[in-house]
């Protein structure tokens, strides 16, 4: 029970009781009398004790009051958290995509003219396509399990020499997850907002921040929000990673990659199917037949009708 209902029931009760005291001194003294009206008299001085709850009550009432504004007071702060807390991760958030938009490198790291490249995912994209070509004159490495660490060597050397970290894009990536870390208790809270953030990022920039967590420094904050968000699976579905770049992370930093269910509803079951092909094998056969027909006359109509004036 909240307390704007509890004080609607206290003050319905003191008015009620009241309502009941005045209808019996009502019947009490009727018809009047001066012995009605004396017994009256003595039986209402008996009621200074209900005076006293009264007043007992109404004290009462002023510290529900009190307690109601509270209520009120604190509800209004944590409306105001959360408004404050909202907009903070929307300025950031349209920050983090400004700074993606300003990525650009000097053309140099990829052609030898020297002119400058599309900023943005088009020069991360470049620059991972760059990646994958020099590091797949290694994979034949990974043939033999002795020999996979001297491929992991390579793509720690390369992902450090041609992904250079973006420290605008990176900084505001990792305000983000420390801001949601910082402000929400609830998880579930949490993972609204994470959602958001990811559903903000392409395949590129999912592959780019990848490899960013794979190669940083020890103790590094933007990968142990990641690892600590609990939607690390989620964060880099769809960044087109392959399977041996998941399992070199899971090697290093202990964190699997669970692959997405992709659940893909259908009309009807394949059993249902293929009794369908077994019971009207010979309408398919028919049906086959005739489209083979069809698509054999194609050129032939196309002829005529070019023929026709």
């Amino acid at each position: 029970m909240n307390l704007l209902k509890a004080s609607h029931i206290i003050f319905g009760l003191i008015l009620s009781t009241f309502a009941l005291y005045s209808y019996f001194m009502a019947f009490l003294v009727w018809p009047s009398s001066e012995e009605a009206i004396a017994k009256a008299g003595s039986f209402g001085d008996t009621f200074g004790v209900l005076t006293s709850l009264f007043s007992g009550l109404a004290f009462a009432g002023l510290i529900l009051t009190v307690l109601l504004q509270r209520q009120e007071l604190k509800e209004s702060r944590e409306i105001f958290k959360k408004q404050k807390f909202e907009d903070a991760f929307y300025r950031l958030l349209d920050f983090h995509q400004r700074n993606l938009n300003a990525i650009s490198i000097k053309g140099d790291v990829l052609n030898p003219d020297n002119s400058n490249l599309k900023p943005g995912v088009d020069t991360l994209n470049l620059l991972l396509k760059k990646l994958t070509s020099e590091t797949s004159s290694h994979t034949f490495y990974l043939k033999n399990e002795s020999t996979a660490p001297l491929y992991e060597q390579q793509l720690f050397t390369k992902i450090q020499s041609i992904l250079t970290p973006q420290a605008r894009y990176l900084g505001t990536l990792e305000s983000l997850f420390f801001l949601i870390e910082k402000e929400l208790e609830d998880p579930r809270e949490r993972v609204i907002y994470w959602k958001i953030i990811i559903s903000q990022l392409t395949s590129v920039e999912k592959k780019y921040i990848f490899f960013q967590c794979l190669v940083a420094p020890p103790n590094n904050l933007t990968r142990r929000l990641i690892h600590e968000s609990g939607v690390f699976s989620d964060l880099f579905s769809g960044a087109h990673l392959r399977p041996r770049h998941h399992k070199l992370y899971e090697k290093i930093h202990g964190i699997k990659y669970i692959k997405p269910h992709l659940y893909s509803d259908k009309p009807y079951s394949q059993t249902e199917i293929e009794e369908i092909r077994i019971k009207h094998g010979d309408i398919i056969r028919d049906l086959r037949k005739k489209e083979r027909q069809k698509q054999s006359n194609l050129p032939d109509q196309k002829e005529n009708t070019n023929a026709d004036p």
